[in-house]
């Protein structure tokens, strides 16, 4: 038998559902796993200004608020404390930062209402898969992350030192101790590095006595509910060559013969060398019908150390012609760009097709770092233009 369904019906119909069409789907880039980890050794100065957080007694205590410096209960948000200078992280621009008494810090901004969110595990932040809204807020920095708690004499405190371009923000913990642990006295710095937005974990003293702790050393960020944007460090035997995780989950072991000398420091730095990534293709924006005429976008992100001043860029929708055209910009690390092409596409005229974006000659100086990372694919399902159909046998 014929079903008939009239023009109208069957349009929007075949729009209503056509995003469930597309065959790509874009996720976030994740920037952390880029990121160069290294080790060396300094003096370790203790900061003794800035603001003071909670007392002896502090135990699973968030600060997110400099007017609550005695603090409150995991979890908390709040406006947060200055950083002292925009600091890009994971290639998102922060500005103030939170700090969990168990080891850790997160980064938040001024721009978003909480600015800070302390959400998650907070004994294991690195492998948090609790949900954080908005996803930015997700990110977080552990120096030795695990059940800890103030004793007598402990502090923590967070001061920026120095002057632009050259400040440093540093975030301490001063004889500090594993929950209800005797003999520890553990004394550790974050600090986040201006201009260069290199992180550094410094320690001082960190003394396990006869106890066999296990803590979390690394950096994580979006998204919030899957923990595969990090990178973490992982040794149970040795802190002077410790491994990148494998896993979020990787921990540094803490005893009386295994710990880090004092002046030991753990540095994260932004990828160097030159990396240009073909990150997404915005436009054409489905719903989409045979021959029409539209605009093509393609989303460029620099995913290496160096600025990103100039490339070629191009798109080849499937059977049609390659259109390059030059982009120029000023792209630092994180940052991106969108380009659309002077030269549109025209769909087919039914059916599908898929359309491709390439970027190349970065800078002036012809394949960049990583090449894996230069094009970027999206298909398309065509809606059906109105008409009289007929669905089944006749």
């Amino acid at each position: 038998m014929k079903k008939h369904l009239q023009r109208l019906a069957m349009l929007l119909l075949l729009l209503a559902c056509f995003p469930l069409a597309q065959t790509t789907v874009f996720a976030q880039v994740q920037m952390l796993p880029l990121y160069q980890y290294g080790r060396t050794t300094a003096a370790y100065n203790e900061i003794s200004g800035g603001y003071l957080l909670g007392t002896a007694t502090t135990d699973d205590q968030v600060f997110v608020d400099p007017a609550g410096l005695a603090g409150v209960s995991s979890g908390a948000t709040g406006v947060g404390f200055p950083i002292g200078f925009d600091f890009t992280f994971n290639g998102v621009v922060y500005d103030r930062l939170a700090v969990n008494n168990n080891g850790w810090i997160c980064l938040g901004s001024s721009t978003l209402t909480p600015s800070v969110n302390t959400g998650g595990s907070s004994y294991t932040p690195l492998s948090s898969t609790t949900a954080i809204t908005p996803s930015a807020l997700a990110a977080k920095i552990a120096g030795f992350a695990r059940d800890l708690q103030g004793q007598t004499n402990s502090s923590i405190r967070v001061e920026t030192i120095g002057t632009a371009p050259n400040r440093v923000c540093v975030v301490q913990w001063k004889e500090y101790r594993a929950f209800n642990a005797t003999g520890n006295n553990y004394n550790f710095q974050i600090r986040l590095v201006e201009t260069t937005n290199g992180v550094e974990v410094a320690f001082g003293t960190m003394s396990a006595g006869t106890g066999s702790y296990t803590g979390m050393l690394g950096l994580r960020a979006e998204p919030a509910a899957t923990a595969t944007n990090y990178l973490s460090l992982s040794s149970s035997t040795s802190w002077t060559s410790p491994t990148v995780s494998t896993s979020a989950a990787g921990t540094m072991t803490l005893t009386g013969s295994i710990f880090p000398a004092s002046g030991s420091v753990y540095t994260f730095s932004t990828p160097s060398g030159t990396d240009l990534q073909a990150m997404s293709l915005e436009s054409p924006v489905p719903p989409l019908t045979g021959s029409m005429v539209v605009p093509v976008t393609l989303r460029i992100i620099n995913t290496g150390g160096n600025p990103i001043t100039s490339a070629i860029v191009g798109y080849q929708m499937t059977g049609g012609s390659t259109v390059l055209e030059a982009w120029s910009g000023n792209l630092a690390f994180g940052q991106t760009a969108d380009h659309t092409f002077a030269t549109s596409l025209t769909t087919p005229a039914a059916g599908s097709f898929g359309v491709t974006g390439y970027v190349g000659n970065i800078n002036g100086l012809g394949a960049d770092a990583n090449q894996l990372n230069d094009t970027v694919s999206r298909n398309y399902i065509l809606a059906l233009s109105g008409g009289t159909y007929v669905i089944g046998s006749s």
